[in-house]
């Protein structure tokens, strides 16, 4: 997420053109990022354990929370043109605001597909 706002700050600088076409060339290869997108997860569940899980998760979220408080408005209002292929909470256009939202709609829609309700026998 870190490295996605940096992009996002650094791309908003540039013109909209640019942003546009860097959206539409992130866009062609599909397929190696969802074959990414799908083992990075995997690998990740081999390498920790749910505890270490949950710690990297609040130090992430705690991290993401400080970083937004001390975001000036005018920084929240830039932004840059996504790969919509890619997340289909990505639009084709986002602000920095708009960015620091995406991974809460991404854990939720996640977490609402799991089925953590405790199984009897």
């Amino acid at each position: 997420m870190v490295r996605l706002l940096w992009m996002v700050k650094l791309v908003s600088l540039l013109p909209p053109s640019v942003s546009r076409l860097l959206a539409r060339l992130l866009n062609a290869p599909r397929r190696p990022f969802d074959v990414l997108n799908y083992l990075a997860p995997c690998i990740g569940a081999r390498l920790l354990d749910p505890t270490r899980m949950v710690r990297l998760m609040d130090r992430g979220t705690a991290s993401l929370a400080a970083r937004l408080a001390r975001e000036p408005d005018e920084r929240l209002a830039q932004g840059m043109h996504y790969p919509t292929r890619w997340e289909p909470f990505f639009e084709d256009y986002l602000t920095v605001a708009q960015t620091y939202e995406y991974p809460t709609k991404h854990y939720d829609f996640h977490r609402a597909q799991l089925n953590l309700t405790p199984q009897t026998r």
